[in-house]
């Protein structure tokens, strides 16, 4: 019996090309076949299914006006492969990042450029009602070239707080969520390492108190403690004596693996998660492509989206060692965005 683990890929790219792609890896051989998925949108750098998987959301990353796309699949004979946009959402500038509630009642996007928080209310059936909040950063950062104002990264819902990394500032902020309305209310501030840039954040239900936060500019992982914002931890991503351009960029759990990605200087970490809840020592490969953007890993395999080189790389895991196995380029699309559909037997 095949078993195949099934994906969806999304990058920078220009309308007519496809920006979002189809992706099935063969466990059994180790092969990554890859299609065009979506050809109708321009620089599709994040994408988010809907939990009933029907409804996929894309943001398109421009300035100044950015859009989020609503896509279902192609119903017409010999093009079920392909998801098509049914409707267009205004965004802020850059919109880069998606998420949803818990009850897949809201959607939250994330504009880099600007600095603002959207929220969506979504029907039953996941489509867009209409636009409940918006928040607004303002300020800036010491680094005069990537913090000359805010920069909203990332947001992520838990336990009724939606919290919000912003670049710019140094800051993870979170907002009490009205569900009744829609609402954001600000209740809490989290003050990160001046200069270091907080992007994305990973939480493991073992430790349901603690949030772990990658900062692009300062090449570290903090673990936060959530009832107070404190920071009892800073593991280093890229090595102390690297002294070249860095910009670590994805991070995510595999079981009790952290993993990062790391830009510029090409590397992919791990970080064994302690009893605790703190992270150990990291180890680090050197990886062959140039600006893993994103990443993804499961017990025996990692794929990283390589933005720079127009490349998906599948890389054998076992343990804490990584092997790379294959590479599968991709003309005209800087992929920057996995995301893992589930398994099929065949």
């Amino acid at each position: 019996m095949k078993n195949t683990l099934s994906f969806l890929m999304s990058g920078y790219a220009k309308a007519g090309d496809p920006g979002i792609l189809s992706a099935a890896l063969d466990t059994e051989n180790g092969k990554l076949a890859v299609l065009p998925a979506c050809t109708e949108l321009e620089n599709p750098s994040w994408i988010l299914m809907h939990p009933n998987g029907k409804i996929l959301y894309a943001v398109e990353e421009l300035a100044p006006d950015g859009r989020v796309a609503v896509l279902q699949r192609d119903e017409t004979p010999g093009r079920e492969n392909m998801w098509k946009p049914v409707r267009r959402l205004p965004a802020g500038s850059s919109p880069c990042h998606l998420s949803l509630t818990d009850d897949a009642s809201f959607l939250l996007i994330s504009n880099y450029m600007d600095g603002t928080l959207h929220v969506w209310k979504l029907d039953g059936q996941g489509m867009p009602e209409t636009r409940t909040a918006e928040i607004r950063h303002s300020g800036k950062g010491p680094n005069p070239d990537r913090q000359e104002g805010p920069h909203i990264h990332a947001a992520l819902y838990l336990g009724g707080t939606v919290y919000v990394t912003d670049l710019g500032l140094d800051r993870v902020v979170g907002y009490r969520l009205d569900k009744a309305n829609g609402t954001l209310h600000r209740e809490k501030e989290f003050v990160f390492p001046a200069g270091s840039g907080p992007r994305h954040m990973a939480v493991h239900e073992k430790h349901p108190g603690l949030m772990y936060v990658d900062t692009e500019m300062g090449g570290t992982v903090c673990t936060v403690r959530l009832s107070d914002g404190a920071i009892l931890q800073e593991r280093r991503v890229i090595p102390e004596d690297f002294g070249a351009l860095f910009r670590v960029s994805s991070i995510r759990f595999a079981g009790d693996v952290l993993y990062v990605g790391s830009r510029e200087c090409n590397m992919v970490t791990l970080f064994p998660l302690r009893e605790d809840g703190t992270l150990g020592e990291a180890v680090r490969f050197p990886h062959a492509q140039e600006t893993p953007r994103d990443v993804w890993m499961n017990d025996s395999w990692c794929i990283t989206a390589d933005e720079g080189s127009c490349a998906l790389t599948l890389i054998r895991r076992e343990g804490l060692t990584l092997r790379q196995a294959d590479v599968v380029r991709t003309p005209n699309v800087h992929p920057t965005c996995i995301l893992p559909l589930g398994r099929t037997e065949s």
